[in-house]
């Protein structure tokens, strides 16, 4: 497995790095982490500095270079497998990411949300989602202001939160989830969040017992591989519940299948992922599923 960590010299962006060498260092295989920082060139600011242009990112793709490989020496990559990559390139930083991490043959982008300098548009607010929609890989995106993933309280597991909607496609993320979650040493809670309640007892009691024999079945299997995990559901609007189950469960993770059809659109498409990528404080994981 590859893990592709952007970097842009900040110790914002750099808060991704100890997360992505938690998770290698749990998988099963050996893993290697893809270090990449991008010399951002614009055609106006080339134009300044002609006719040292070449010359000046030249240098600039050496200094960053360098960078990545003092990054690469920091004790909390020490023994897994590091490669480095640095480009010079005029388009946006998100298309960027997207196009390295493909191009390197990675399995999994890792970011910060926030940065400084070359990334810090791609890894603020709106554009992070861009890294997601432009990828097709699963792109994982930790809160400076969380603690990293080996910091998880010693009383309490480090918690992954998976919500369903009862579609294939949403379904799809499971699979991710449990990865990253045997990685880390967690369980997995499934969360399915239905309609807001109407009142009406004798259909929310419907809806409950419809949401746990969807959801149950899924614990049992993931029991089965050895994996611990919980059912569970609310009532209301996805977004917010969402939020309020990642922060009173004392979630460490969200786990977000982003692309689909039907009803998965009303989940996890367009202003909910955005909601949740303004608001959550807690860590995303993005996973856009494959459609036929």
């Amino acid at each position: 497995m590859k893990i592709f960590v952007p970097l842009d010299g900040s110790e914002l962006a750099e808060f991704a790095i100890g997360n992505a060498a938690d998770i290698a260092r749990g998988l099963p295989e050996p893993a290697t982490i893809v270090l990449g920082r991008m010399v951002q060139l614009t055609p106006m600011a080339l134009a300044a500095v002609e006719p040292y242009a070449t010359q000046i990112v030249s240098e600039a793709v050496l200094a960053a270079d360098d960078y990545l490989r003092t990054v690469s020496y920091r004790p909390s990559l020490e023994g897994l497998r590091c490669e480095r990559h640095v480009d010079s390139f005029t388009g946006s930083a998100a298309e960027w990411i997207a196009m390295q991490a493909h191009s390197h043959h990675c399995d999994l982008i890792v970011i910060s949300s926030h940065g400084r300098g070359g990334l810090a548009k791609a890894l603020l607010g709106s554009t992070a989602a861009d890294v997601a929609r432009q990828s097709a890989l699963p792109t994982l995106i930790f809160r400076p202001t969380a603690p990293p993933a080996h910091d998880a309280r010693p009383s309490q597991p480090f918690t992954v939160l998976l919500p369903l909607d009862g579609t294939p496609l949403a379904e799809q993320a499971i699979p991710v989830a449990a990865l990253v979650t045997r990685a880390l040493h967690g369980r997995l809670r499934l969360l399915q969040v239905l309609p807001t309640s109407s009142g009406n007892v004798a259909q929310d009691r419907a809806h409950m017992t419809a949401a746990e024999a969807y959801l149950e079945p899924i614990c049992q299997r993931l029991a089965h591989d050895g994996l611990m995990g919980e059912c569970s559901f609310a009532f209301g609007d996805p977004a917010l519940q969402i939020t309020e189950q990642a922060l009173e469960g004392k979630c460490d993770l969200v786990v977000l299948a982003t692309h689909g059809r039907g009803s998965i659109e009303r989940y996890f498409v367009g202003s909910v992922a955005t909601w949740l990528l303004d608001h959550i404080p807690t860590p995303l994981l993005i996973v856009r599923p494959y459609t036929t």
